[in-house]
């Protein structure tokens, strides 16, 4: 995918908004900075920062915008984690019905995280996957199925509520107490 980036500035240099073309002609703008909480939290687990943000975007602004924060959407891999996400983070907000996360269903018709991390783990909701809508969610605090899997299209509107219930999660990798490592041999340096 080739993409155009442009950073809008105020009068004063301050940056206010971000715009990314596609190729496609199909235009990507991030919400305005300012309407997003730069204070967020993060969770440590397992050599890994999370944060949950209360912020409506597609799935592809919000993977965008992780990633322009040293990120990426949360990939879940275990029981472990999804446990930990949900406790400390889904569970702790009730703005939003669901979150996005770093999964999607690929032309290769099979489920895959932006992280390339192998596929194996899945906490799908009752009667889902439904099929056609390709970007994960986990529920909130709102079902009995908190912390379960959704489907959804980019929009997240395939489910019976809009994108404005619609918030996502980050992750940032190899952190131990705040601090930037590397692993080796299953230790943290």
């Amino acid at each position: 995918i080739i993409a155009t980036n442009l950073d809008v500035y105020d009068g004063e240099g301050n940056l206010v908004m971000e715009k990314t073309t596609y190729e496609n002609g199909k235009e990507l703008i991030l919400k305005e900075l300012d309407s997003i909480d730069n204070d967020y939290v993060k969770h440590s687990f397992n050599g890994h920062e999370y944060a949950i943000f209360d912020v409506s975007m597609t799935w592809s602004e919000g993977k965008v915008y992780c990633e322009k924060i040293g990120g990426h959407l949360a990939t879940v891999t275990s029981q472990d984690e999804q446990d930990f996400i949900n406790k400390n983070l889904v569970e702790k907000t009730s703005t939003k019905r669901q979150f996005w996360l770093g999964s999607y269903f690929s032309d290769s018709n099979t489920w895959k995280s932006i992280t390339g991390e192998k596929w194996e783990y899945v906490n799908w909701a009752p009667g889902e996957p439904t099929g056609g809508q390709n970007y994960l969610t986990v529920l909130g605090t709102y079902y009995s199925d908190c912390g379960m899997w959704l489907d959804n299209p980019n929009n997240g509107t395939g489910s019976p509520w809009t994108l404005a219930e619609t918030g996502f999660i980050c992750e940032w990798d190899n952190y131990r107490n705040g601090i930037e490592t590397f692993e080796y041999d299953g230790h943290y340096y």
